[in-house]
């Protein structure tokens, strides 16, 4: 990270280059998903109050438009289909003051910056490597740390550079009023009353090491269901649909299932009625801390230090004394024992604590 760091302030050509005085376009780019992007609306609420009158533009993955299509810190989203020569044509015609590259802080994008003319350009973020989000052509790059933080205040970092400082740093996600119509007619469609308390059940992952075991989910929801008498939604993406009936079938009571039925909209308007959300980690937890949710999410290979839950009543369950935090999509020593060594009696007990 000190060697990325040293080769930039070394070899940087722009470094020297004073910041604008005035700043009236600024362009944000995050083109990773949805707890990524929810992870910058604290570094955006900072912009828009260190340069109130500014318009302040986002690029982000096509799929990813609705993420913040409501945020009130953010005039225009851009979907990038990875045109880059479009890109740049986008922005030279539009003629950003300020560029703001959030993770990946790549090369190819931070080159767009340039060829787009964007005036300054910032980014980079304190855990980049030799090889992985350069973004040489910055005029200003954060410089690396050594200790693990949330991402949220990786990205006030780089804002920070500027002077574009904040001491709110809740993640924020707007709820759309039609898909909360709809959530409700779909719960009321499935008999739950308009007062009963609904606990969301996430247990998918597009990786297997974040995975947990489905006879533990089962005796979990089980608990919620009786002990708790709460209404169990199991939510997820149709490729997880495997994974939530591998769980529905060795419950003794009947949850509802939900995987698949629901846009993104939708879904925040889901995790918005609900009390309370149990999950791997994955995207939920992040709009589930946006909505200042209570939260227990269960981490093995990746680090709640980074991407835990930050709402007042988020618990995060990581075993440290087994093998955790390798950051890897498959178990290279083939026992998966930081997801194995988290207990159903774990679970419930901060079930318990959050109820």
């Amino acid at each position: 990270m000190l060697l990325d760091y040293a080769g930039y302030m070394a070899c940087s050509l722009f470094k020297f280059k004073p910041f604008p005085e005035h700043i009236k376009k600024i362009l944000v780019i995050e083109l990773l998903r949805v707890g990524d992007l929810l992870a910058i609306t604290p570094s955006l609420k900072a912009l828009k109050k260190k340069f109130p009158q500014a318009q302040i533009d986002i690029v982000v993955q096509p799929s990813m438009k609705n993420v913040l299509a409501e945020d009130k810190n953010v005039n225009r989203i851009i979907a990038y289909k990875g045109n880059v020569s479009r890109l740049v044509r986008e922005l030279k015609e539009e003629g950003y003051d300020l560029g703001v590259l959030f993770h990946p802080g790549s090369l190819r994008m931070s080159l767009a910056l340039l060829l787009g003319k964007v005036k300054y350009r910032i980014g980079g973020t304190p855990d980049v490597g030799i090889l992985y989000g350069r973004g040489f052509f910055l005029h200003k790059k954060v410089k690396p740390s050594f200790r693990w933080q949330h991402k949220v205040d990786d990205n006030l970092l780089v804002v920070a550079g500027i002077g574009a400082q904040t001491n709110d740093r809740r993640m924020h996600i707007s709820v759309n009023k039609k898909a909360t119509v709809h959530v409700k007619q779909m719960l009321r469609k499935n008999n739950v009353g308009k007062y009963e308390k609904v606990v969301i059940v996430h247990p998918g992952s597009e990786y297997e090491t974040q995975r947990w075991y489905p006879e533990r989910f089962a005796e979990v929801a089980d608990e919620l269901m009786g002990k708790y008498k709460k209404k169990v939604v199991f939510t997820g993406v149709e490729s997880q649909a495997k994974q939530v009936t591998d769980i529905i079938n060795k419950m003794k009571k009947k949850p509802l299932n939900f995987v698949g039925k629901t846009n993104m909209q939708e879904y925040v308007a889901l995790v918005d009625r609900a009390e309370m959300v149990v999950s791997v980690d994955t995207s939920i937890i992040h709009i589930a801390s946006a909505l200042n949710k209570r939260i227990v999410s269960l981490f093995g290979p990746t680090l709640p230090e980074r991407w835990g839950p930050t709402s007042r009543k988020g618990a995060a369950i990581q075993n440290k004394q087994v093998c955790t935090g390798c950051r890897r999509y498959r178990c290279l020593i083939k026992t998966h024992e930081c997801m194995k060594s988290i207990t159903s009696d774990q679970v419930k007990k901060a079930i318990s604590s959050n109820v």
